[in-house]
């Protein structure tokens, strides 16, 4: 008798939380809270969701192979604007160069161009260990690129000495099939090379690669070492063969040095870390105090205490000289 009685009362409650479940998973007009204050809800307050998800993992495919895995706690659907919103979310987008992932507060998905939005303290990882943090990331479906209107930092991997770079900037962009990355405006980047030398370096642009140790900075390079100032067009770092150090900073293009006595200009600079050793090449020009000297290459020992011209062919003692 007991468990004819026990069984209705389980239907009963059966049916009861098939009920709530649905009305939790498919509600037929739900309003939308949106956070105006940081502007990265898209959505309308009052459009009508068709679908709420929980634990959500989606896989996107192109050309036979994976463009990007997601990961939400929750996403709500909006049919009638092709839309997606999603909560707390995490992608991986996939390359044979090596993948990128990008962790987010809030996210969004165009259902007909497959482009991504990822908002609110956003992380993009590479495979070779740099860490992006933003505010906003894009991804273009069709171009395969990520995209950070917001300004960017970044940190990259330790080396064997446990030094890392540290880079701003004010936007970034990535090709995804191969891992290019380009940080856009007002770059500055300190890297240390041991424990007494700190390397600074402002520029326009910084390109970099997400799966190999690439580094370089473009348009109107300033590089600062001690009292040392190397500007230029273009500085590229050169790593040890065991790619953990960075060997030596070439740079091209209006070389200019200068430090507290003198000053030096050529077409291109070799900074050989270890060796505290810096060579113009190009034309290279050399002016101190009243003394101008010229030759195939300049070398400055000791950061700049010592200098050596080599192949010297004139030598000037002109009053008026000075620092143009």
């Amino acid at each position: 008798m007991r468990m004819k009685k026990i069984i209705p009362i389980f239907l009963g409650l059966l049916f009861v939380f098939l009920i709530v479940e649905i009305l939790l998973l498919s509600p037929s007009d739900l309003d939308l809270v949106v956070d105006k204050k940081d502007g990265q809800g898209l959505m309308s307050n009052n459009a009508s969701a068709d679908q709420i998800m929980r634990g959500v993992h989606l896989m996107e495919a192109s050309e036979g192979h994976r463009e990007w895995e997601l990961w939400s706690d929750t996403a709500i659907s909006f049919k009638s604007a092709n839309r997606w919103e999603l909560e707390k979310v995490k992608v991986i987008f996939f390359s044979d160069k090596g993948d990128f992932t990008v962790t987010g507060k809030k996210g969004f998905i165009n259902t007909d161009t497959k482009d991504l939005e990822v908002h609110g303290d956003v992380e993009v990882h590479s495979k070779n260990g740099y860490v992006f943090y933003t505010q906003k990331t894009n991804y273009i479906s069709k171009q395969k690129k990520l995209i950070s209107p917001t300004s960017v930092k970044m940190f990259g991997p330790k080396d064997e000495r446990g030094f890392r770079m540290n880079l701003v900037g004010d936007g970034l962009e990535s090709l995804v099939k191969t891992s290019f990355i380009e940080i856009l405006g007002n770059v500055k980047a300190v890297k240390t090379v041991n424990k007494d030398k700190t390397i600074n370096i402002k520029s326009k642009r910084a390109q970099l690669s997400g799966a190999s140790d690439f580094v370089q900075f473009i348009e109107d390079v300033i590089m600062d070492m001690n009292d040392l100032r190397i500007s230029g067009n273009n500085a590229k770092f050169n790593y040890s063969d065991d790619k953990k150090l960075v060997e030596s900073i070439f740079m091209k293009g209006n070389i200019r040095a200068s430090d507290k006595d003198k000053w030096a200009t050529a077409e291109t600079a070799t900074a050989y870390l270890e060796e505290d050793r810096f060579t113009f090449k190009g034309d290279p020009r050399l002016v101190q105090g009243a003394d101008e000297l010229r030759g195939e290459e300049i070398i400055y020992l000791k950061g700049g205490e010592e200098v050596q011209v080599k192949g010297a062919n004139m030598k000037l003692n002109n009053e008026k000289s000075s620092e143009e």
